[in-house]
């Protein structure tokens, strides 16, 4: 692992050590997932005038975040009332985190992500956002899904 990477992890399981070691786990993913969820609302208004269909805006906002979140879509699933995207999530910055630290995935941390892209897509398309991050047998990847609703 770099320097820079190897810094970046310390920083992460320090701060999620004090988390969880002062509010819990069940709080401390809460405050992940909100901080997560901030974020995306800031990126998600920088990337509204070009999702044009919920599909569009999930392939947008999966490309915005390709440097640490590689994934690709597995399934697109069409509902009457909205939007379901299977995804695969490979190389991603959160889970080599948590295996360099022994941890299992779907961890604390993973909720910043979920926050993230939940809320750049509410503010990217106006509609109810549930994503699901399950973790899956095949090493480095974890399967997931992004459900977009009508509100």
């Amino acid at each position: 692992m770099k320097n820079l990477e190897k810094g970046l992890s310390l920083a992460i399981e320090a701060i999620m050590d004090e988390l969880e070691n002062t509010y819990g786990r069940d709080r401390a993913k809460e405050i992940v997932y909100k901080a997560g969820y901030n974020l995306g609302m800031k990126e998600g208004k920088k990337l509204k005038d070009k999702a044009h269909t919920p599909e569009n805006a999930v392939n947008i906002l999966l490309d915005s975040i390709f440097s640490f979140y590689e994934t690709s879509v597995a399934e697109v699933i069409k509902r009457e009332k909205g939007v379901e995207i299977a995804i695969r999530v490979k190389k991603c910055a959160f889970r080599r985190v948590l295996e360099d630290l022994g941890c299992t995935t779907p961890g604390v941390i993973c909720r910043f992500m979920m926050g993230f892209i939940e809320g750049a897509l509410n503010t990217m398309t106006g509609m109810k956002t549930k994503h699901r991050v399950y973790t899956s047998s095949i090493s480095n990847m974890c399967v997931g899904s992004i459900s977009l609703s009508k509100k």
